[in-house]
């Protein structure tokens, strides 16, 4: 690390996922940042909650093998030692809810032959994907692109539900591309999606889930205890500056009004809070901004004791196809995953309401909510008795959707904001709403503005103030074996 010459801050607003992980690039690279953060904790929508026994997370619940950077940020913020990872044969036993039948998600060609998910014709269907038509010229969204490959049955009863889970949306209104664009590079390349799957069998990352063992907030607490950066809370930020050489930062906090003379800004709220502040500077960036959907959701932890239940709860939990259980859209067996999250007589189930698909539920009242899950939770577990503890969050804006022309929109906005200086964006809103995309995106950003500042520094001292290693995740030592190295 080399200290840069230039003392002024970089200052990132917002201490989500997104601005912690851009606030450490930064600090890594020997840039003073200062950290403003509306609310009085970090860690964003990523909340974890102890209520005696229990441990309840109110926002992300975990995070898979795949993620690239969440495990070097453990290591670089300490709590690498308190990573969990959830028994495989629990976390890849999935259900799915289709009428008043839980299913078991089929894990394989044997499994999903004799599965009731599908029926004979729609097995069939699937079975001919290899030779279905290719992609038309235009964008697709998921519902188009499944339908088109395998049929509507997967698409109703696979796929729908799982996107459900994954960003509480509407497959009929999200692009492919822009959400899963695995699934758009898989086809173009192997012309066949099972045909992919096949020859990637070996190299699939493997079914499981990982978290903390004080919950996914144990990130947050990390960055806290270790970080360089200047953290301030209860920051609410009032105006952004631009000047040739950086930008002012006008925030108020307990102390008053505060004014900073920045190298840098990262804005890393979520995307109304950005247009908010992009409003005065650059109005068509913001309205772009504005307009990004964001899905409503209701979260609902539940306490039963286990002799209440005569199906054994065992496994991740279940999502349900349209209609089964409006407005639920699942549950996540949380105590089955994490044994340690509630007492071992008890089971702790989280409950997901609302969505793109019934977002009405949102304003309704809790008595309203907790007979849809009663209703649901005797059928499909054969629940005696009342729920013991109950706990209600409502998210009005909770997951950002990603509709047809996202791509085009978030170049537009980005190219904008590059025009006004030394300026990026992060967030989930932009190329992935995952907690690892959230921190990849802080990254990236983080790598933008030093991009940008470099040349200054350049024309300024003669000398190359940042190597290229210096920038990302590739500068996080680890020794975690589960960390992906590139």
């Amino acid at each position: 690390m080399q200290q840069c010459a230039d003392e002024r801050p970089i200052v990132v607003i917002g201490g989500g996922i997104a601005g912690m992980a851009a606030a450490s690039t930064l600090c890594n690279a020997g840039y003073a940042v200062t950290l403003l953060e509306r609310k009085d904790r970090l860690g964003g929508v990523i909340e974890t909650v102890d209520d005696g026994p229990y441990r309840l997370e109110m926002g992300p619940f975990s995070y898979l093998p795949k993620a690239a950077l969440l495990p070097q940020l453990a290591a670089m913020w300490g709590v690498a030692g308190a990573l969990c990872e959830a028994d495989p044969a629990v976390a890849r036993n999935r259900f799915v809810l289709k009428g008043t039948t839980i299913h078991r998600l089929p894990l394989g060609p044997k499994d999903f032959l004799r599965s009731p998910l599908l029926r004979v014709h729609e097995k069939l269907r699937l079975l001919l994907e290899p030779w279905a038509k290719g992609p038309p010229p235009e964008e697709e969204t998921i519902a188009a692109f499944v339908q088109r490959r395998a049929g509507r049955g997967v698409l109703e009863n696979l796929i729908q539900p799982f996107v459900s889970g994954v960003v509480a949306g509407d497959a009929g209104q999200l692009s492919v591309s822009a959400l899963f664009p695995r699934f758009v590079e898989l086809e173009r390349a192997h012309g066949s999606l099972l045909r992919a799957f096949q020859r990637l069998r070996g190299s699939m990352a493997r079914s499981t889930l990982f978290s903390f063992r004080g919950g996914m907030e144990t990130l947050a607490r990390g960055f806290v205890a270790t970080t360089r950066a200047h953290v301030v809370t209860g920051a609410d930020v009032l105006a952004l500056r631009p000047r040739p050489d950086g930008v002012t930062v006008v925030w108020r906090d307990a102390s008053g009004e505060q004014i900073a003379d920045a190298r840098a800004a990262v804005l890393a709220p979520p995307a109304p809070a950005a247009a908010t502040l992009l409003r005065p500077l650059a109005p068509a960036a913001a309205a772009l901004l504005q307009s990004i959907p964001y899905a409503p959701l209701v979260m609902m932890h539940t306490v039963v004791d286990h002799d209440q239940l005569t199906s054994a709860v065992r496994g991740f939990g279940f999502l349900a196809t349209r209609g089964s259980a409006p407005p639920l859209l699942g549950s996540i067996w949380a105590s089955s995953i994490f044994p340690e999250r509630a007492p071992p007589d008890e089971v702790l189930m989280t409950w997901f309401a609302g969505g793109m698909l019934y977002p009405e539920a949102i304003a309704w009242e809790d008595h309203r909510l907790q007979r849809a899950v009663r209703d649901v939770a005797v059928r499909t577990l054969g629940m005696r008795g009342d729920v013991r503890r109950w706990w209600i969050r409502r998210y009005p804006q909770a997951i950002p959707q990603y509709f047809l022309g996202h791509r085009a929109r978030i170049a537009q906005i980005e190219a904008s904001v590059r025009a006004l200086g030394p300026m990026a964006l992060a967030g989930n809103y932009l190329t992935g709403v995952s907690v690892d995309d959230a921190a990849q995106s802080g990254v990236h950003a983080a790598a933008a503005v030093m991009q940008v500042l470099e040349p200054i520094a350049q024309s300024k001292t003669g000398r190359r103030v940042l190597s290229r290693d210096q920038v990302g995740p590739a500068a996080y030592p680890t020794n975690d074996p589960r960390v992906a190295r590139r």
